[in-house]
Protein backbone atom coordinates (compact mmCIF):
# COMPACT_ATOMS: atom_id res chain seq x y z
CA UNK A 1 0.00 0.00 0.00
CA UNK A 2 1.31 3.41 -0.89
CA UNK A 3 1.80 5.87 1.89
CA UNK A 4 0.01 8.61 -0.02
CA UNK A 5 -2.96 9.90 1.91
CA UNK A 6 -6.00 11.74 0.68
CA UNK A 7 -6.24 10.47 -2.93
CA UNK A 8 -7.86 12.70 -5.47
CA UNK A 9 -11.62 12.47 -5.71
CA UNK A 10 -12.73 9.75 -8.08
CA UNK A 11 -15.61 10.08 -10.47
CA UNK A 12 -17.58 7.45 -8.54
CA UNK A 13 -20.67 8.44 -6.63
CA UNK A 14 -19.16 7.27 -3.34
CA UNK A 15 -19.67 9.70 -0.50
CA UNK A 16 -16.61 11.20 1.13
CA UNK A 17 -17.55 9.52 4.43
CA UNK A 18 -17.70 6.08 2.78
CA UNK A 19 -14.42 6.74 0.96
CA UNK A 20 -12.75 7.79 4.23
CA UNK A 21 -14.11 4.74 6.06
CA UNK A 22 -12.81 2.48 3.27
CA UNK A 23 -9.41 4.18 3.40
CA UNK A 24 -9.24 3.75 7.20
CA UNK A 25 -10.21 0.10 6.88
CA UNK A 26 -7.49 -0.45 4.25
CA UNK A 27 -4.90 1.23 6.45
CA UNK A 28 -5.98 -0.83 9.46
CA UNK A 29 -5.91 -4.08 7.45
CA UNK A 30 -2.49 -3.21 6.04
CA UNK A 31 -0.74 -2.41 9.31
CA UNK A 32 -2.60 -4.04 12.22
CA UNK A 33 -0.56 -7.27 12.22
CA UNK A 34 2.75 -5.44 11.91
CA UNK A 35 1.85 -3.12 14.78
CA UNK A 36 0.73 -6.03 16.93
CA UNK A 37 4.03 -7.82 16.24
CA UNK A 38 6.06 -4.73 17.18
CA UNK A 39 4.06 -4.12 20.33
CA UNK A 40 4.07 -7.75 21.44
CA UNK A 41 7.87 -7.87 21.10
CA UNK A 42 8.01 -5.02 23.62
CA UNK A 43 5.26 -5.83 26.13
CA UNK A 44 5.20 -9.65 25.74
CA UNK A 45 1.49 -9.70 26.54
CA UNK A 46 -1.38 -10.12 24.05
CA UNK A 47 -3.83 -7.87 25.87
CA UNK A 48 -1.31 -5.05 26.32
CA UNK A 49 -0.19 -5.37 22.68
CA UNK A 50 -3.80 -5.13 21.49
CA UNK A 51 -4.32 -2.05 23.68
CA UNK A 52 -1.20 -0.42 22.24
CA UNK A 53 -2.30 -1.13 18.67
CA UNK A 54 -5.77 0.26 19.32
CA UNK A 55 -4.33 3.39 20.92
CA UNK A 56 -1.89 3.86 18.03
CA UNK A 57 -4.72 3.66 15.47
CA UNK A 58 -6.86 6.00 17.54
CA UNK A 59 -4.02 8.53 17.63
CA UNK A 60 -3.55 8.10 13.89
CA UNK A 61 -7.23 8.61 13.09
CA UNK A 62 -7.36 11.69 15.33
CA UNK A 63 -4.34 13.17 13.51
CA UNK A 64 -5.14 11.78 10.07
CA UNK A 65 -4.88 15.02 8.12
CA UNK A 66 -1.51 15.92 9.66
CA UNK A 67 0.15 12.54 8.94
CA UNK A 68 2.60 12.54 6.04
CA UNK A 69 3.78 8.93 6.23
CA UNK A 70 1.27 6.38 7.53
CA UNK A 71 3.66 3.52 8.25
CA UNK A 72 6.24 5.69 9.99
CA UNK A 73 3.59 7.35 12.14
CA UNK A 74 1.93 4.09 13.15
CA UNK A 75 5.15 2.19 13.87
CA UNK A 76 6.63 5.04 15.92
CA UNK A 77 3.38 5.51 17.77
CA UNK A 78 2.85 1.84 18.68
CA UNK A 79 6.47 1.45 19.74
CA UNK A 80 6.30 4.47 22.05
CA UNK A 81 2.92 3.45 23.45
CA UNK A 82 4.20 -0.09 24.07
CA UNK A 83 7.24 1.15 25.96
CA UNK A 84 5.05 3.43 28.04
CA UNK A 85 2.77 0.49 28.86
CA UNK A 86 5.76 -1.63 29.81
CA UNK A 87 7.22 1.07 32.03
CA UNK A 88 3.92 1.69 33.78
CA UNK A 89 3.13 -1.98 34.18
CA UNK A 90 6.49 -2.95 35.64
CA UNK A 91 6.91 0.33 37.53
CA UNK A 92 10.53 0.33 36.58
CA UNK A 93 12.68 1.76 33.87
CA UNK A 94 15.56 0.05 32.17
CA UNK A 95 18.47 2.19 31.11
CA UNK A 96 21.15 0.79 28.86
CA UNK A 97 24.36 2.76 28.78
CA UNK A 98 27.33 1.43 26.91
CA UNK A 99 25.59 -1.96 26.53
CA UNK A 100 25.12 -2.31 30.31
CA UNK A 101 21.56 -2.44 31.64
CA UNK A 102 20.61 -0.57 34.79
CA UNK A 103 17.28 -1.38 36.41
CA UNK A 104 15.96 1.71 38.13
CA UNK A 105 12.90 1.16 40.32
CA UNK A 106 11.10 4.50 40.62
CA UNK A 107 8.71 3.79 43.48
CA UNK A 108 10.99 1.99 45.89
CA UNK A 109 14.39 3.54 45.35
CA UNK A 110 15.85 6.94 46.12
CA UNK A 111 18.10 6.38 43.13
CA UNK A 112 15.26 6.28 40.62
CA UNK A 113 15.30 7.54 37.08
CA UNK A 114 14.46 11.09 38.19
CA UNK A 115 17.42 11.15 40.56
CA UNK A 116 19.72 9.76 37.89
CA UNK A 117 18.57 12.40 35.39
CA UNK A 118 19.09 15.10 38.04
CA UNK A 119 22.61 13.80 38.60
CA UNK A 120 23.26 13.88 34.86
CA UNK A 121 22.11 17.52 34.75
CA UNK A 122 25.27 18.43 36.65
CA UNK A 123 27.35 17.68 33.57
CA UNK A 124 24.82 17.45 30.68
CA UNK A 125 22.82 20.33 29.24
CA UNK A 126 19.06 20.16 28.55
CA UNK A 127 19.52 19.22 24.90
CA UNK A 128 21.85 16.38 25.84
CA UNK A 129 19.38 15.14 28.48
CA UNK A 130 16.59 15.20 25.86
CA UNK A 131 18.68 13.21 23.37
CA UNK A 132 19.62 10.68 26.05
CA UNK A 133 16.00 10.20 27.15
CA UNK A 134 14.69 10.04 23.57
CA UNK A 135 17.25 7.41 22.60
CA UNK A 136 17.39 5.30 25.77
CA UNK A 137 13.94 5.55 27.30
CA UNK A 138 11.81 6.08 24.19
CA UNK A 139 14.05 4.01 21.89
CA UNK A 140 14.05 6.61 19.17
CA UNK A 141 16.67 6.22 16.45
CA UNK A 142 19.14 9.00 15.75
CA UNK A 143 17.25 9.70 12.52
CA UNK A 144 13.95 10.09 14.40
CA UNK A 145 15.53 12.40 16.94
CA UNK A 146 17.17 14.42 14.17
CA UNK A 147 13.85 14.83 12.36
CA UNK A 148 12.17 15.89 15.58
CA UNK A 149 14.90 18.42 16.43
CA UNK A 150 15.47 19.61 12.83
CA UNK A 151 19.10 18.46 12.87
CA UNK A 152 21.08 15.90 10.92
CA UNK A 153 21.36 12.28 11.99
CA UNK A 154 25.14 12.68 12.04
CA UNK A 155 24.97 15.61 14.48
CA UNK A 156 22.66 13.68 16.84
CA UNK A 157 24.88 10.57 16.68
CA UNK A 158 27.97 12.70 17.42
CA UNK A 159 26.25 14.41 20.35
CA UNK A 160 25.13 11.04 21.69
CA UNK A 161 28.71 9.72 21.61
CA UNK A 162 29.84 12.80 23.53
CA UNK A 163 26.99 12.30 26.03
CA UNK A 164 28.05 8.70 26.67
CA UNK A 165 31.65 9.82 27.08
CA UNK A 166 30.59 12.46 29.63
CA UNK A 167 28.63 9.82 31.56
CA UNK A 168 31.64 7.48 31.51
CA UNK A 169 33.88 10.30 32.73
CA UNK A 170 31.53 11.24 35.57
CA UNK A 171 30.25 7.81 36.63
CA UNK A 172 31.84 4.49 37.29
CA UNK A 173 29.31 2.34 35.40
CA UNK A 174 30.20 -0.77 37.38
CA UNK A 175 29.59 1.11 40.62
CA UNK A 176 26.37 2.55 39.20
CA UNK A 177 25.22 -0.94 38.23
CA UNK A 178 26.03 -2.33 41.67
CA UNK A 179 23.82 0.32 43.33
CA UNK A 180 20.76 -1.11 41.60
CA UNK A 181 21.33 -4.79 42.41
CA UNK A 182 20.67 -5.38 46.09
Amino acid sequence: MKNKLHPTTSSNNISSKERLEREFKNIYDSYAKLLFYISFRVVNNVSDAEDAVNEAFLNFFNNYYEVKNVKYYLVSSVRNISYNILIKKNKENIISIDEKNIDVIDNSSNLGIDQLINDFKMFLNDEEIDILIDHIIYCMTFSEIARYKNKTRFSIASKYRRIIQKIKNNYDLDLLLSLFYY
